[in-house]
C-alpha cells in the first residue's frame, strides 16, 4: 500500500509516487525487494529522499509530510494519532507471506499449536477489519 499524509487525500497513488519525495523501505529487506519489483513493473522511478528499515519511523515521517512510502499493510499504524492515509496500489503486488516451522517432536508442541491458532485468529480478524 502507499502511505501518504492526509494533505494528499483524493490524489492517485501513481501521481504521488511520481511527484512526491519517496521514503524507501530498506531495499535489502525482503519487503523492500518486493517494493522495488513493483516499482519496476509499473515503470515508476520515484525521487528518493530517505531509506529506513522501520515501518513506524517511515509512518512518522509520512505524517510530517516528508514524503510518501510503499510499505506492507500494517494495522497498528492506524491506532495512533497519525494524519496519514493508506492508498491501495493500482497494480497487483506480491503478497507478504509468513510461515512457521516447528519440530513435531518438540516438548513444547502444545505451545507451538496455541501460538499457531492465535496467529491464525489474529490474521483472520485483521482481514475482516481491512
Amino acid at each position: 500500500m502507499l502511505l501518504a499524509s492526509e494533505v494528499h487525500h483524493g490524489k492517485k497513488p501513481t501521481q504521488l509516487l511520481r511527484s512526491e519525495p519517496f521514503i524507501r523501505y530498506d531495499h535489502n529487506s525482503w519487503s523492500g525487494k518486493l517494493i522495488e519489483r513493483y516499482l519496476r513493473a509499473v515503470a515508476i522511478v520515484p525521487v528518493e529522499r530517505f531509506e529506513l528499515n522501520a515501518i513506524e519511523s517511515i509512518a512518522l515521517m509520512v505524517n510530517q509530510n516528508l514524503g510518501v512510502a510503499i510499505i506492507p499493510d500494517s494495522a497498528n499504524l492506524y491506532k495512533r494519532d497519525l494524519k496519514i492515509i493508506k492508498l491501495p496500489l493500482p497494480e497487483v503486488s506480491a503478497p507478504r507471506r509468513f510461515g512457521l516451522v516447528w519440530s513435531r517432536k518438540s516438548a513444547r508442541i502444545r505451545l507451538v499449536q496455541a501460538f499457531r491458532e492465535a496467529a491464525q485468529m489474529a490474521y483472520q480478524s485483521l482481514n475482516r477489519q481491512g
